[in-house]
């Protein structure tokens, strides 16, 4: 691995090959603040006690990451957390679930990471396992049954009737109502999620109009799909999506 590393007095960093970005290790945080768009990994006695986007009070180390690229910050904390839990250097909490496309991006950057680590000396220890509900990403099941209820949602200013008509097909019903202003980060930039909720109304384009009510039926592959689509995601869109009952589409679909 050609990772390249500086310091000085109070930082070394180690910069990731391939543009993935940067990992600094430091005592303590300045201003005792993780900086904006960073993630931290706070190590205490040679284990990871946490990972977070604000600081903690007690530990003896921290890694600060930074990706060089626009990522959805929240997912990367998510996946990395999760990680951490499976290789029980974090206790083992209920885990929250990453969007496949989002997964998929994030994972080869992780892995880069994981490699300096190892070549620093950092091989965190196991944990002992705290009691917990069972973790991991929820598995769903579609069915015909499935296929002909009417899930609705009314979520930040969007409303709109979804059918999981076939395995890889949801459609929104036309009339449905979009979220119209994108949101940006702090720093103003667009970030990776709406990039990607950008893209898919791109290519439905021709399917709402002027006033972002869709015009034509909307047929996306997935629930996560229909979040970004209708909202820029910014919620779980398999709690979001509830039948005129209120049952959500998770408890549908759930595989338990």
């Amino acid at each position: 691995m050609n990772a390249t590393f500086t310091w000085n007095e109070t930082e070394c960093i180690g910069v990731l090959p391939g543009g993935y970005g940067t990992v600094t290790f430091l005592h303590s945080l300045p201003d005792q603040q993780v900086p904006t768009g960073a993630i931290a990994l706070f190590i205490k006695q040679g284990q990871l006690v946490a990972i977070s986007d604000q600081s903690i009070e007690d530990y003896d180390r921290v890694l600060l990451l930074k990706p060089t690229w626009e990522m959805e910050q929240a997912y990367f904390l998510r996946y990395l957390q999760n990680y951490s839990q499976e290789q029980q250097w974090l206790p083992k909490t209920e885990m929250q679930s990453v969007p496949d496309q989002f997964e998929n991006i994030i994972a080869p950057y992780v892995k880069e990471i994981l490699l300096l680590l190892h070549w620093s000396g950092y091989n965190f220890q196991e944990q002992a396992k705290a009691p917990a509900k069972k973790g991991g990403k929820a598995a769903h099941r579609w069915s015909k049954a499935v296929s002909t209820i009417p899930f609705y949602t009314e979520y930040d200013g969007t409303k709109a009737t979804v059918y999981w008509q076939k395995r890889n097909e949801l459609v929104i019903k036309k009339g449905a109502i979009m979220r119209q202003e994108t949101p940006l980060n702090k720093d103003g930039s667009v970030g990776f999620a709406a990039k990607f909720a950008l893209t898919l109304r791109q290519e439905q384009a021709d399917k709402y109009d002027t006033n972002f009510v869709t015009k034509e039926d909307v047929v996306l592959k997935s629930v996560n799909e229909v979040g970004h689509f209708l909202y820029f995601a910014g919620t779980n869109s398999w709690l979001q999506l509830k039948d005129s009952d209120g049952k959500t589409i998770d408890e549908w679909t759930v595989v338990k």
